[in-house]
């Protein structure tokens, strides 16, 4: 059992947020998603008990080869996919998918099995998103332009992590996001 303590902020709101997320994923379990077990509230933090995952990330993985071969990508991506599957069929949306918050479990064949972890940032379909949240060189357009958005969000980012799978690098460039992001989506 792994352990996620997280200092309560001074921020209005943030504090429920939290627990409210953490709730969200309680209990949802999926072979390809991260699943929470417990949420704790002390007077200085939450406590988020989940399954622990001795090993890597999709990101540390990737930074030991240029590319990735086609079948550990097919692979990665399929497993990712139905994770995201999952998650978005219970209306859930990640937010902040990206290969750092994919983890690589180690099988009984000795190979890995993704699963998608970090689910800080996730959000109840019925809540309102309009807030800007996520890493940067995988966000939508729609993030950018400050717009109301989905769970189309992670699929704009799953295609971003597909294209660093297979290409060993993001499609866009960190510094001309804001201006990528408004090209892209006036096409």
């Amino acid at each position: 059992m792994a352990k996620e303590i997280r200092k309560k902020s001074n921020f209005v709101g943030v504090v429920e947020r939290e627990i409210k997320n953490a709730e969200i994923m309680k209990d949802k379990e999926h072979p390809n998603v991260l699943c929470i077990k417990d949420v704790e509230e002390t007077k200085e933090s939450v406590i988020v008990y989940s399954k622990y995952y001795k090993g890597k990330t999709l990101e540390d993985y990737m930074d030991t080869r240029a590319i990735l071969p086609i079948n550990e990508v097919k692979n990665f991506f399929t497993e990712i996919l139905q994770g995201l599957y999952f998650l978005h069929s219970k209306g859930i949306v990640h937010r902040d998918m990206k290969n750092e918050n994919v983890f690589l479990e180690i099988k009984e064949d000795k190979k890995y099995r993704a699963v998608i972890g970090d689910l800080g940032f996730a959000r109840d379909t019925k809540d309102s998103m309009d807030t800007i949240i996520g890493t940067p060189i995988t966000m939508s357009p729609e993030l950018f332009e400050y717009e109301v958005y989905s769970d189309s969000v992670d699929i704009w980012a799953l295609g971003s992590m597909l294209y660093k799978m297979c290409f060993g690098k993001y499609p866009f460039e960190e510094g001309n996001l804001k201006k990528t992001s408004r090209k892209e989506s006036t096409h």
